[in-house]
């Protein structure tokens, strides 16, 4: 038995180790715990930099996209969709790069003038005469020589679709032709043959009997005769089945260029020997017409037929007109190559283009017209449209330019290397070849502007693809934002689209009609006896109320009437009608008072105001507080106890935050103001002038603050830093709100600055996400599609989109 003492010692000792065993497990998991913050820290700072480093990247590529498009419209847009979609999925993306980002997308979709929509291979080309095939061959890359593409001609829809390979000649192939009516398609080569070919690139025939290369092939325009020139200085006349008609000689020198006067009657003949050739088309030689100094490359008639022109080399006397006997009118004498020479389409002038950039207008007496500047070196092709408004120019300063008649440049289009352009027959399309052995298509943008006439009164829907706008001609108009008309509603008041963005409701006199966007009735409500005069939809859609002088209905939207609310006040009529956030409450705006009512008609509170002033009312989104100002009156916030919460010393345009903390206030000072509900002042950010026209609007998630002026949209953090701004000039944004994805969108008109007032042209600038890439895709979906250097991972791009 161990003594009372012994134990007491070995009880102490049994104590101590435990304590100190205890310390040891204590040490070892402070340490473990440290171990693991210290890892959870160095992880969290490694995904703070990883997403840092990918923000960056974005950043720098949105604004390298930017500066691409300028030249490379196509290419640059489809690298702007995958931004667009990566940013729309990016949880780590900052809100900056997803603003910037969509506003990117919409420079790009929203570019005004012509819009590139395919890529062709090729450098030389031809329109059919109805514009739906182009012929293209490439003559001007020495690398593809041993390739065999010189030798073949590709046909293209204007999509980009290609038609047909067509493969046979044995040398390069120089020039194209496709008859008058569409038919037959000759081409002439170094080979020495001329092959006529059918659109599906059936070959017809091949032309045998030139002896050296055939430089020119052409079409009479009654289609009865083929025409070539070739390199053995004869001019050979065919019918389109290939039977031989006739040989022209005379010549000295190769012949450059053939043409058929505009009758059919008279084939003019360009060439080396400085000479102009005319000749019946049996053959017969008219007349040779003598003058210039070196040699002929162009020769062309007037659309008349009654005169010709002619270019040559560098000798000083290179343009001559003469009549179609082959007497002169005129010599031009100018020093340096003529690049293009034509007759304008009213046939008034001789047209050329220089090596220093110029196109120059001819009178018909010889002496120049004027010119139109703007290539900084040689301008080697020029078309017009065929009514002569547009001419496009293209030359070795990789620019297209596209002028009205008068001069005035209407766009700069990028291409490398420009040594054609032409028009399509109708004039919608413009096509380019030269460099890089691409041929570039462009439309012009057409988007009518949606009119709102002289009322200004627009309305836009929630998700922002539709515009209503109110027509003091008896109707109500809904437009998608592309400016194409979806409803026209026969009413002469207003229009409203419902929250949810599936009905429109307009009134005429004491009618209200509640219409599908197809056009479709769904309600006529007939409650009142005095015109109506204002018309709001809850926010949750299920309702819709009317107001006339001294009354509101509430209906369901099948027409059902909820309540009446009587506002029985003398000579106080309503002029405005609003729902709270929640559905539950509605507020008037009368000529002195503001009342707020429960659906049921029980009266919540009265608030009075100068009947001078037109106040506006704002419920906050928690519909706890309500907000009013009048112009030249404080903006004061009241619970709807009637208490009064704050007074602030502003007036303008009121906006709650999405949790209710915070005002927005437009400023007379060009400012937007940013308050608490107690009255102080929470920041201030820089807007533009008659910013007090629009109120503006926090996004969704209350990050991120909307204002407009006159000159555009500005984007703020809470904490004032400029996200990105939206400016134009004459722009004068009359509604600015945010998507339900949390994108600004704004309605703007034209503002002229002359009479300083508005004009009726509306139109959007939305920075929705998924709108610009579907309008994105809607543009590049037939260059994905049909375009031969379009990866097969490219193709499927826009798949998702909807």
């Amino acid at each position: 038995m161990i003594p009372e003492k012994e134990r007491g010692y070995v009880e102490k000792s049994r104590k101590r180790r435990e304590r100190e065993r205890q310390k040891l497990i204590s040490g070892l998991t402070g340490g473990l715990l440290m171990v693991s913050l210290l890892a959870v820290g160095a992880v969290w700072q490694w995904r703070r930099a990883v997403v840092g480093e990918k923000n960056a990247v974005m950043k720098a590529n949105i604004a390298t996209l930017e500066t691409r498009f300028a030249s490379e419209q196509l290419d640059a847009l489809v690298e702007g969709i995958k931004i667009g979609k990566e940013l729309k999925d990016a949880d780590w993306a900052t809100i900056e790069n997803r603003i910037q980002g969509a506003n990117m997308l919409r420079k790009m979709v929203d570019v005004e003038g012509w819009k590139e929509f395919s890529l062709l291979e090729g450098s030389d080309f031809e329109f059919s005469p109805d514009g739906s095939i182009i012929a293209s061959i490439t003559n001007n890359e020495f690398s593809y020589y041993e390739s065999g593409i010189v030798n073949t001609i590709k046909l293209w829809k204007t999509d980009g679709s290609l038609v047909a390979n067509l493969v046979g000649h044995d040398a390069k192939v120089n020039h194209v032709a496709f008859s008058p009516d569409g038919n037959l398609i000759a081409s002439a080569s170094n080979d020495t043959t001329v092959k006529l070919w059918k659109p599906d690139g059936t070959l017809v025939a091949t032309l045998v009997g030139h002896e050296e290369e055939v430089n020119d092939v052409v079409f009479s325009p009654d289609g009865k005769l083929i025409a070539s020139g070739s390199n053995d200085t004869t001019v050979k006349l065919w019918k389109p089945d290939g039977t031989l008609v006739a040989t022209l000689v005379g010549h000295e020198a190769r012949v450059n260029d053939v043409v058929f006067s505009p009758d059919s009657n008279l084939i003019a003949s360009a060439s080396d020997d400085g000479t102009v050739k005319l000749w019946k088309p049996d053959g017969i030689l008219v007349a040779t017409l003598e003058g210039h100094k070196d040699d002929i490359h162009t020769v062309v008639f007037s659309p008349n037929g009654q005169l010709i022109a002619s270019g040559s080399d560098f000798y000083k006397i290179n343009i001559i007109i003469w009549k179609s006997d082959g007497s002169l009118v005129t010599e031009m004498q100018k020093y340096g190559e003529v690049f293009g020479l034509k007759f304008s389409p009213d046939g008034k002038f001789v047209v050329s283009g220089d090596s220093e950039g110029r196109i120059n207008f001819w009178k018909l007496d010889g002496t120049r017209a004027f010119s139109l500047e703007g290539h900084i070196m040689v301008d080697y092709s020029f078309a017009f449209t065929p009514d002569g408004n547009l001419i496009a120019s293209g030359g070795d300063d990789n620019i297209v330019r596209v002028l009205k008649a008068d001069g005035t440049l209407v766009s700069t289009l990028a291409h490398p290397l420009v040594e054609k352009v032409a028009f399509s027959p109708d004039g919608s399309t413009l096509a380019a070849g030269g460099g890089n052995n691409t041929i570039k298509l462009w439309k012009k943008k057409v988007s009518a502007p949606i009119k709102a006439e002289d009322n200004l009164m627009t309305k836009i829907s929630p998700n922002a693809n539709l515009i209503a706008t109110d027509i003091h001609n008896n109707s109500v108009k809904l437009w998608e934002t592309n400016g194409s008309l979806v409803i026209n509603l026969p009413w002469d008041r207003e229009a409203i689209v419902s929250p949810n963005g599936k009905f429109i409701a307009s009134i005429n006199k004491q009618t209200l009609k509640i219409n599908k966007l197809d056009g479709t009735l769904v309600a006529t409500l007939k409650h009142h006896q005095d015109s109506i005069e204002n018309v709001a939809f809850s926010p949750d859609s299920q309702l819709i109320a009317s107001v006339n002088k001294q009354t509101i209905k509430v209906s369901r939207l099948d027409g059902t009437l909820v309540t009446t609310l009587k506002h029985q006040h003398h000579q106080d009529f309503i002029r405005s009608v609003i729902f709270s956030p929640n559905s539950q409450l509605i507020a008037l705006i009368g000529d002195e008072i503001i009342k707020i009512w429960k659906l049921d008609g029980t009266l919540v509170a009265a608030f009075k105001h100068d009947r001078r002033l037109k106040p506006g009312v704002v419920f906050s989104p928690d519909s706890k507080l309500v907000a009013f100002a009048a112009e030249y009156e404080n903006i004061k916030v009241w619970k709807l106890d009637g208490t009064l919460v704050a007074t602030f010393r502003d007036y303008a345009g009121i906006a709650f935050s999405p949790d209710s903390k915070l005002i927005a206030i437009s400023s007379i000072d060009a400012k937007v103001k940013l308050y608490k509900t107690d009255g102080s002042l929470a920041g201030t950010f820089t807007s533009y002038p008659l910013n007090t026209f629009s109120a503006s609007a926090f996004s969704p998630n209350g990050q991120l603050i909307v204002n407009s002026g006159l000159g555009g949209i500005k984007i703020h953090k809470l904490d004032g830093t400029l996200i990105t701004s939206i400016e134009s000039p004459n722009a004068f944004p009359s509604f600015v709100s945010f998507s339900p994805e949390g994108y600004p969108i704004a309605i703007v008109h034209d503002y002229d600055t002359a009479s300083q007032n508005i004009n009726s042209n509306v139109r959007l600038w939305n920075l929705d996400l998924n709108t610009l890439l579907k309008q994105a895709c809607d543009w590049v979906g037939d260059y994905l599609s049909n375009s031969p250097n379009v990866s097969e991972e490219d193709k499927r791009l826009c798949n998702d989109i909807k």
